[in-house]
């Protein structure tokens, strides 16, 4: 997770895990994307809504695997992030009707 979080830590939100499940949640809704383009790859993750990986990977896995799958990872969000033209723009949710929280909600 250490190297996860040198390599894209500053476009995620948190970086979690217990055992060898890590979650990835991104700042901006890339989850699916990133998955795609990891699928491109040869790695197969799971996306979990929009912002958030599910990295599962087998007990077997190396040092070098992991490297290499980091350095994947960060190709992938980088030229995403190089696509996106609202990447560094904060998105204004005022007036947003929440269906949970009611009308102006902050906590979704």
């Amino acid at each position: 997770m250490e190297k996860l979080n040198g390599s894209i830590g500053e476009y995620c939100t948190e970086i979690r895990g217990k055992g060898l499940m890590i979650g990835i949640e991104f700042k901006n809704p890339i989850g699916k994307q990133v998955t795609s383009r990891l699928a491109d790859k040869k790695y197969l993750v799971g996306a979990v809504g929009d912002s958030v990986l599910r990295i599962v990977p087998p007990l077997i896995i190396t040092k070098s695997d992991v490297d290499e799958f980091v350095n994947v990872i960060a190709e992938s969000v980088a030229r995403l992030r190089e696509m996106s033209p609202l990447w560094n723009q904060e998105l204004d949710y005022d007036g947003v009707m929440c269906k949970k929280h009611g009308d102006d909600c902050r906590k979704c």
